[in-house]
């Protein structure tokens, strides 16, 4: 967000600004990639984010949501392996910064196929905290009881099926892309 939504003329509301500029965004087949990996990632430590597929007709909007994309590739291919492993779920619940945006609970909920609600709470992190706490001093008798008194869902995003098969490509796309990026990757570490 510092890096490049504020720059020099910082914007009062750059989150507002950055859901402005993905919402003015049609997805389209031709949009650009961006892979999350300012820090490696778990399965490649050499792997690094980098934008792809930019063409001279893509504005800022496009790159946001190829970030938000990216973001939501990632969460997918974590559930992905957690389905290999025999986890199977017909819902999930976004929270923190991201479920503030009017756009990427959507993309989630397009993007992995199920309903997503956004959690009530502002900072889950916060409410976490209160649910052990209250668990630890025998309020609750478990966190599941606690966490049944305490969460609230707001918002529900069900997935658009008009947008599964463009998802679907996506995904694919995005990993193809992945794979051919990793020698790349490391040989960056070869300096």
């Amino acid at each position: 967000m510092r890096e490049l939504v504020e720059r020099e003329d910082h914007q009062d509301d750059p989150f507002g600004r950055c859901n402005a500029l993905v919402g003015s965004v049609t997805p389209a087949a031709a949009d650009p990639f961006f892979h999350p990996f300012l820090y490696g990632s778990g399965r490649n430590p050499a792997a690094r984010a980098g934008f792809y597929g930019l063409a001279g007709w893509h504005k800022e909007g496009h790159m946001l949501r190829a970030l938000f994309e990216g973001v939501m590739f990632e969460h997918r291919r974590h559930i992905d392996v957690l389905a290999d492993a025999g986890v199977t779920f017909e819902r999930a619940a976004i929270s923190g910064g991201g479920s503030r945006s009017a756009h990427w609970p959507r993309i989630f909920a397009d993007g992995l196929g199920v309903p997503i609600a956004v959690a009530e709470a502002r900072e889950a992190g916060a409410l976490g905290a209160a649910i052990g706490a209250a668990v630890g001093t025998g309020l609750f008798a478990s966190y599941e009881d606690g966490t049944a008194a305490m969460v609230r869902p707001g918002a529900t995003f069900d997935p658009d099926p008009g947008m599964r098969a463009h998802y679907e490509r996506r995904y694919r796309l995005y990993h193809e892309l992945t794979a051919a990026l990793s020698p790349f990757w490391a040989s960056l570490g070869d300096a």
